[in-house]
């Protein structure tokens, strides 16, 4: 995951789900970094709140009229942009304070 190409719209949901998956996996083991794992869990949360946005967007153009309800289906589209911009910055930050190849308790040091 630290390998992982620029997280964009189209990466981000599946990074989320390897999260989910590594943070299962890690729960499971009572030694795991407790700060990691929940670290796993916000990103994930950030990514699911973004994603659960764009998919309000995909049906605000499908079923509100464009001219009627320009300024609501604006505020959704603003709302989700900040939404991505927030779980792109929560996901650097963990890859950069946890999924670094020189963080030794990731590597069984």
């Amino acid at each position: 995951m630290a390998e992982w190409p620029p997280l964009d719209e189209n990466n981000i949901h599946e990074f989320r789900v390897k999260l989910k998956e590594l943070r299962y996996v890690l729960q499971i083991d009572v030694r795991s970094d407790s700060d990691f794992v929940a670290a796993l869990g916000s990103v994930q949360r950030r990514i699911g709140d973004w994603h659960d946005w764009e998919q309000l967007a995909e049906i605000a153009h499908e079923f509100l009229q464009a001219e009627q309800d320009q300024a609501l289906v604006a505020r959704i589209e603003e709302t989700m942009r900040k939404k991505f911009a927030r779980a792109v910055a929560a996901a650097k930050a963990l890859r950069r304070d946890y999924l670094r190849s020189d963080v030794p308790h990731l590597l069984g040091c």
